[in-house]
């Protein structure tokens, strides 16, 4: 898209659609949005959305890490997100990711099944 297009495009989006602007031009419609976007070209009276500040693919710290390790299966799942400031499927994700389980095996028979094993 050279300078004139551009200029055309801040002079005349508040007039036109993106679908006039595109047709005018003699581009498509997806060229035309894009390149508005890349320009920060908005209608007047446009407000951004806010972000959701714990999304976005935070890594997550070494300090996190060990809370999570520590407490999953002592605290809801609910409960770590909320203290580490994230969803929790974020959370969820996590522990499945370091394999942890909310209860704790030590690898011995329970004692019901010890009659059993001995037949």
């Amino acid at each position: 898209m050279n300078s004139q297009q551009i200029e055309f495009l801040k002079e005349n989006y508040n007039k036109m659609t993106i679908a006039e602007l595109a047709r005018e031009l003699g581009l498509g419609y997806f060229q035309v949005y894009s390149t508005l976007q890349k320009l920060g070209i908005h209608k007047k009276g446009y407000k951004p959305q806010k972000k959701d500040k714990r999304r976005k693919n935070r890594v997550w710290s070494d300090e996190e890490i060990k809370f999570l390790k520590s407490n999953f299966g002592k605290m809801k799942a609910q409960e770590i997100a909320i203290r580490l400031n994230r969803t929790y499927w974020d959370v969820i994700a996590k522990a499945r990711a370091l394999k942890l389980s909310k209860t704790k095996r030590k690898g011995k028979m329970p004692k019901y099944l010890l009659p059993l094993m001995s037949q």
